[in-house]
């Protein structure tokens, strides 16, 4: 690993303040903000005192879901797809010394993670160029009963998003070209028609 290519970037609130995350940076890795992590905390702040689970959709270089873990939400899952990056997360959950699911895949599979019932907060930020993703995932997340009534989904984005149904939108905020939306699970939907968990 070539330190040119080596990254930090450190946690800003929590038990985890001023500790850092490493990773190799890679032309598909978009570290979120440190003024939009921010933001996304402080909106949620609240609900890790109301003992909500944290899913960090695109983990990418773990700082959202080491930040969730810093700030005692609990349990914390982070799930992502290239191999290079899943191990770099499980360095850094080794030496930051914390609790924390780390999964291999995408997690529009939700019948695959390991979620137990209750409230959970799903942050995503897929690449701006996979359009189809928060709709993917809201529809999968909607059915999925774990996901209790009451759930937040936020949203990274640069297009605005509708409400799926079984959502409404809580609140949309812009931080330059970011756009960050807050949707709520408001009732359970029912698959009409079975979908395979592949995608």
């Amino acid at each position: 690993m070539s330190r040119a290519n080596l990254c930090k970037v450190k946690i800003s609130r929590g038990s985890l303040l001023g500790r850092s995350v490493s990773f190799t940076e890679h032309e598909n890795l978009r570290p979120t903000p440190s003024r939009v992590r921010e933001a996304v905390f402080s909106m949620l702040a609240d609900y890790a005192e109301e003992e909500y689970g944290f899913i960090d959709a695109c983990a990418g270089s773990g700082v959202m879901g080491f930040t969730a873990v810093s700030c005692e939400f609990a349990p914390v899952i982070m799930v992502e797809n290239n191999r290079d990056a899943l191990a770099e997360l499980e360095t850094n959950k080794r030496r930051l010394d914390v609790s924390a699911e780390i999964i291999l895949g995408s997690a529009v599979q939700v019948r695959k993670l390991p979620m137990s019932a209750g409230p959970w907060i799903c942050y995503a930020d897929p690449p701006f160029t996979d359009r189809k993703f928060h709709g993917k995932l809201m529809k999968r997340l909607a059915e999925h009963a774990p996901f209790a009534i009451g759930s937040l989904y936020v949203a990274e984005h640069e297009v605005p998003l509708e409400p799926l149904p079984g959502f409404v939108l809580l609140k949309d905020k812009k931080y330059g070209r970011t756009l960050i939306s807050v949707f709520e699970k408001d009732s359970q939907v029912e698959a009409i028609v079975a979908e395979s968990e592949a995608e």
